[in-house]
């Protein structure tokens, strides 16, 4: 044996790793106060009180968390700085109050007294040659008396502050939640670690009592698995080459302890003292080795291990407050940008604001600030958005179709009111323009629509509900005099002299005739030159009468028509004007704390990027400790150049070839009375138990239940399934499950032994997770099948066994004497069942394995044995009533299957190998009720077992059937945003195409007012200059003007596509239907997206829904191919170009001038009874080739509005497929329901013939 180094070596390293720990400490303690400083200037620009507590206020918890920890941490490195410290780390029953009990020499009253688990509650130190040892509670325990959250936090602060940590497991099994949690505390940490396997089985390296090769090495092959998996999961976790040291923590106690002992098992105690003496129990229990490698490990590198014990304390802890501030930071982020979203939105909706409106609607008392330039200050860029937002634009294309009314009637009005001016010769004057031309209440009604729209567009884009949109006061109608007497004098004048001239024509013909001669005749050419000049004045003077009056009518009508167009068109600019600040002011209460927000976090998120890259970087000026290597420090000093060597050594592999005989006799009379009592009575209470498993349901239930499902499976052939599976099975299955490791294969081993049933050559016994699939042996007139064991950090082992207890007819459950270990989900999913599979209690047996490790040899102390496993049974009951399952104490058994492990992996093996422990084993007893119910009729419990998987069977299909509703519902209600963003994509379409065309008309009426102006200003008597009045507005002014409108139309087309593209998009994107509708603002288009068609496949998401579907939707096409499922193909929805439509605008007035210059105006002007009906008719002829021209451009294929029209089909024909795709899903949800229901009746049925609750 390995002599350790000398004492004073020993000390010299503890003196210089105390000493060196100390000036460290003071290091630390400068880069932690530097790490809480920049700590504390974060975050502390632009803050303000009352804003953002949440976030500010876990902010503010953080950093003082983090100052407190670390000057806690260091005060405690500080208080321990004078001693070296070794942490017991594992978990609970592993034995570490043993082993700590061991080392300190104490007297065993520290130890649990009949091995129950979570005894150890505090840390507790003990002295043992300098050096502080603690134990520590243990992790993964169930709760005994205190919390298992409780317990581990206490065990991870003796932890943080040890400088070796012992590691320590047991040969029950190491499950993947305790490598977990030292992944977590040991290996973050940077802590050097010692691994110790506590053997349980009393006969391990006991050479006294056994005393033949073979069992020595059957008894130590499960030690070298265990040591092995160890090694190899704490590899997995960063930690190589960790010494894995094997020892007998009890007989390590027993040799060690002070007297009078107080531990458990006194009389075993004393015994061994007696029988093999303190030096044998020392040497055979291995703790010389673990003694010799801490010692070694100390000696070599005590300073190197203090000072990674400081420094990775510290670096651990810089480094997890950087990444707790990075995940801080990723949160803040995702929602700066969520708050930034918002901003852009209400931006793009209501306009970027000028410096005006910024100061009227968004500054700020406390930074005396205007919010937007402070965010964008911030966020270190400017918002993108325009002057004019979507909601001015949507207002403007509202404005036009809803006042289009007002204004045509305005100007039918006005047009009365001049023809009845000028016919009755009156002078209108301006208020009596205003009042006759102007109807207010039509107005206001226009206006109040508009309103209701544009706060329902407000509501539906930024959630702003209950708007009151208003308009500028100052609005006014604008006002034109008519003065319909212009002339009116002039013509009256003329007309006297008209009549006098024509008098005096008559006179001058009849006066040489009245007077006769010479006279006479020259009185008549005296006369008739007087009636000449007469006439020609009067001539003169109605001319000019009649050209005032036209001129006057020409302005009238210029006036008129000018004063209501600028009228409404104030009115239109003054109500934009006046909404669009109302909205501000109803959006600026909600965008001013968004803002703040935005401006807090935004500068927060910049301090801590700084400050997560200086904790970093102080981790990172940590200065690194060489590594201490124990394994190889341990095998150095041990001179042990052959690794094979050293670690049998560690494994305790020297007992093979010992010759250790001691004369040992026992009186076995009184124990062998005791122990068949004791069989008696557990084989009386394991008949209990399973006759009770398998009373009910009777039979007769079961037939008629199953007529039931039967009936249902005529009306749905859904529940066929369930009916094929209720038959009874052929052959009764008892599945064994549990914990890898608890000994299930050696336990089916011993099954087959008892039965006189060869061993399978593929039941395989080892200490790691060897059975990874399930195995089904014939065990006479049943099958005993064989499962993987839970928690075997296998992903798949889990739920291989619990498919493969769905078939059970009974089900035995075998667990180690730790109990419920780690995760016992799998075994209350088996008792209590899931939402899919029904639990199997009260068909289960609940074996407690192993029992010869419960510390008491049962040859020694028969009594003691039996009082620790009814203690061990009892626990076991408490910890399933702690996990929700209710369990009889009668089907709950103690086993030692293979008693110390002595049989093994041997082959071939029979029952009489077992005979030695046959006695105490608990076997017999579970045998002998076995084989009562396997002689016994099976016909219940093959009926139970099809009713077991048809009752599963059912509960899958209700699962499924929930998640079809659920997805049929979601299918349904996921069109309703999708199918309101094109009704809103419509209707916005619908307002726009009236929009433009009132805007083109606009357009087009000036130039109509100035031709009709000219109209009523040609001299009577000119058709030509009238003809030239009337195509007088089809100018190349007018061309351009048109142009012009059809770029700024085609824009706004181009808009509207751009953007119910992206809300369609973007829904059913949502929706998961994959779609692209390819309506790009870009001029370029083709690609992936030419078709809506193909764009808008949805194989990928309704796949699942597809069959169902066609079954509803006829022969619509529902199996959903992509490009296929809308049954129709579209044009590219790319941009129109301005071009094309802007080409065709002489065209267009070349046809209207066509048509025009062959119109019948002249012919039914002619017809008029006079000049004024010729102008009228000239008037109507310019509207109407208005009219046409309007009519043409919007007809023009290459043209905005017809970009438009077809746009809003597609549209139309979209939404019609997914309203019917909708109604076909909740078609089907709604039979799908009917199915539920009837699945809910028989699950309810069958609950009650259970008995049970199931789920």
């Amino acid at each position: 044996m390995y002599e350790s180094s000398s004492d004073s070596s020993f000390k010299e390293a503890l003196a210089d790793a105390l000493e060196v720990g100390k000036r460290e400490i003071a290091e630390l303690a400068s880069v932690v106060d530097g790490a809480a400083a920049m700590y504390g200037e974060a975050g502390a620009k632009l803050v303000r009180d009352g804003d953002l507590d949440a976030v500010m206020g876990e902010f503010a918890q953080m950093r003082l968390r983090f100052a407190d920890e670390l000057s806690a941490h260091l005060a405690e490195q500080s208080k321990v700085l004078s001693t070296f410290n070794v942490a017991f780390f594992g978990r609970t029953g592993a034995g570490k109050s043993t082993l700590l009990s061991a080392f300190g020499e104490l007297n065993g009253e520290a130890v649990s007294p009949f091995g129950a688990s979570d005894w150890t509650e505090t840390v507790k130190p003990i002295r043992w040659r300098g050096c502080q040892l603690y134990d520590t509670p243990g992790i993964n325990g169930w709760g005994r008396r205190k919390s298992r959250e409780e317990l581990e936090a206490t065990a991870r602060k003796a932890v943080e502050t040890a400088d070796v940590v012992l590691l320590c497991f047991d040969t029950q099994s190491q499950q993947a939640s305790e490598f977990a949690k030292v992944a977590a505390w040991v290996t973050h940490y940077g802590k050097p670690v010692v691994a110790v396997l506590n053997v349980r089985n009393p006969r391990w390296r006991h050479p006294a009592r056994v005393p033949t090769q073979a069992a020595r090495r059957n008894m130590s092959e499960p030690v070298a698995q265990h040591a092995e998996n160890i090694r190899v999961e704490l590899a997995n976790i960063g930690l190589d080459d960790v010494p894995v040291v094997a020892i007998s923590s009890r007989r390590a106690l027993f040799a060690r302890a002070a007297t009078p002992y107080q531990g458990p098992a006194k009389q075993n105690f004393e015994d061994d003292r007696d029988r093999y003496g303190i030096d044998y129990l020392s040497r055979w229990s291995n703790f010389a080795a673990l003694e010799s490698v801490l010692t070694a490990g100390i000696t070599a590198g005590g300073s190197q291990l203090r000072l990674k014990s400081l420094r990775e304390g510290v670096r651990a802890r810089l480094n997890d407050e950087a990444t707790s501030l990075e995940e801080l930071r990723i949160r803040l982020t995702e929602r700066i940008n969520e708050v930034d979203r918002i901003t852009q939105k209400y931006l793009e909706v209501l306009g970027y604001p000028e410096t005006e409106e910024r100061s009227r609607d968004l500054h700020d008392d406390v930074w005396h600030s205007d919010l937007l330039t402070l965010a964008e200050s911030a966020r270190r860029k400017p918002y993108k958005a325009p002057s004019d937002g979507s909601f001015l634009r949507q207002v403007r294309n509202l404005l036009k179709p809803h006042l289009a009314e007002a204004r045509n009637n305005a100007l039918r009005r006005c047009k009365d009111l001049e023809h009845q001016a000028f016919h009755e010769g009156k002078t209108i004057d301006a208020e009596t323009f205003a009042e006759r031309v102007f109807d207010g209440g039509e107005l206001i009604d226009a206006l109040d629509r508009v309103s209701t729209e544009a706060a329902a567009f407000l509501a539906r884009e930024l959630s702003l509900a209950g708007v009151e949109l208003r308009m500028n006061d100052d609005a006014a109608y604008e006002k034109a005099d008519l003065n319909g007497d212009a002339g009116e004098t002039a013509d009256l004048f003329a007309n006297l002299l008209r009549g006098g001239g024509m008098a005096g024509g008559l006179a001058a013909v009849a006066v040489p005739f009245l007077l006769g001669g010479p006279l006479g005749i020259a009185a008549g050419i005296g006369v008739g030159a007087a009636a000449a000049v007469s006439n020609w004045f009067g001539s003169n003077m109605s001319r000019d009468a009649v050209r005032e009056k036209a001129e006057a009518r020409a302005k009238a009508a210029r006036q008129g028509r000018r004063a209501i167009h600028n009228t409404l068109d104030d009115i239109e600019r003054q109500f934009a004007s006046g909404v669009s600040t109302s909205a501000w002011a109803a959006a600026a209460p909600l965008l001013r704390p968004a803002l703040i927000e935005l401006i807090v976090l935004t500068n927060l998120s910049t301090d801590i990027g700084a400050l997560t890259t200086h904790l970093r970087g102080q981790a990172t000026s940590i200065a690194q400790t060489p590594p201490l290597h124990f394994l190889d420090t341990t095998f150095r000093l041990l001179d042990g150049e052959d690794s094979g060597g050293s670690k049998g050594f560690l494994l305790g592999e020297d007992w093979f070839d010992q010759d250790e005989s001691i004369e040992l006799s026992y009186d076995t009379t009184d124990s062998a009375d005791f122990c068949r009592e004791r069989n008696d009575e557990d084989t009386d209470a394991l008949r209990h138990a399973i006759g009770e498993a398998f009373a009910h349901p009777e039979p007769s239930s079961i037939r008629g239940w199953l007529r039931q499902a039967a009936e249902a499976a005529v009306a749905d052939e859904a529940f066929v399934g369930v009916t094929n599976l209720a038959a009874p099975l052929a052959r009764p299955a008892v599945v064994v499950a549990g914990d890898y490791s608890a000994g299930k294969s050696s336990f089916i081993k011993r099954m087959f032994t008892e039965f006189g049933i060869e061993v399978p050559a593929s039941l395989h016994i080892r200490a790691d997770a060897t059975t990874d699939d399930v195995h089904r042996y014939e065990m006479g007139r049943i099958d005993i099948v064989d499962t993987p064991g839970f928690q075997s950090r296998s992903a798949d082992h889990d739920d291989l066994a619990l498919a493969g207890v769905r078939d059970a007819a009974l089900v035995v459950v075998v667990l180690h004497i730790n109990l419920l270990i780690g995760d016992t989900a799998a075994l209350q999913t088996i008792a209590n069942g899931m939402p899919t599979g029904v639990g199997k209690w009260p068909r289960m047996l609940f074996i407690v394995n192993r029992c010869d490790e419960l510390g008491v040899d049962p040859l020694d102390s028969t009594a003691e044995y039996f009082n620790r496993r009814d203690r061990k049974l009892t626990e076991l009951g408490a910890a399933l009533r702690s996990r929700g399952i209710e369990v009889d104490a009668t089907h709950i058994h103690g086993v030692a299957a293979d008693p110390y492990g002595s049989v093994g992996m041997q082959y071939p093996v029979t029952a009489a190998d077992y005979d030695a422990n046959r006695a105490w084993d608990g076997i017999g007893a579970l045998v002998a009720a076995l084989r009562e119910w396997v002689d016994d009729d099976l016909t219940r419990a093959t009926a139970l077992a099809g009713f077991d998987k048809a009752c599963s069977a059912l509960l899958v299909l209700r699962e499924d059937t929930r998640a079809d509703i659920a997805a049929y519902r979601n299918e349904t209600g996921k069109h309703d945003s999708l199918i309101a963003a094109m009704d809103i994509g419509l209707e916005d379409a619908d307002y726009l195409q009236r929009s433009l065309e009132h805007e083109l008309d606009d357009v087009l009426a000036a130039f109509v007012t100035q031709a009709v102006a000219r109209i009523r200003a040609v001299t009577v008597g000119e058709e030509k200059d009238l003809a030239e009045a009337i195509s007088s507005w089809r100018s190349a002014e007018t061309e351009d003007e048109v142009k012009r409108f059809m770029e700024r139309a085609t824009a706004k087309v181009n808009d509207w596509s751009t953007t119910h593209a992206s809300t369609i998009s973007r829904e059913e994107a949502a929706a998961g239907f994959d779609v692209n509708l390819n309506l790009p603002g870009a001029a370029s288009v083709g690609g992936v997206g030419d078709a809506v068609g193909q764009a808008a496949g949805v194989a990928g998401s309704v796949a699942k829904f597809g069959a169902q579907l066609g079954k509803v939707l006829g022969n619509r096409e529902a199996a959903l191919q992509i490009g296929h499922f809308f049954g129709h193909k579209f044009k590219p929805w790319g941009a129109i170009k301005a071009g094309k439509a802007v080409g065709r605008v002489g065209v267009v007035f070349g046809v209207v001038a066509v048509a025009a210059d062959g119109a019948d105006w002249a012919f039914q002007a002619s017809k008029a009874r006079n000049w004024d009906s010729k102008r009228d008719a000239a008037v109507e002829q310019v509207e109407s080739d208005k009219h046409d021209a309007i009519q043409l451009l919007l007809a023009e294929p290459d043209g905005p509005w017809a970009y438009l029209n077809e746009r809003t089909e597609q549209v139309r024909l979209l939404r019609g497929q997914y309203e019917g795709r909708q109604r076909a899903a909740q078609q089907e949800a709604e039979r799908l329901e009917r199915r539920l229901e009837v699945a809910d009746e028989l699950i309810t049925a069958a609950q009650e013939l259970r008995g049970g609750s199931g789920k």
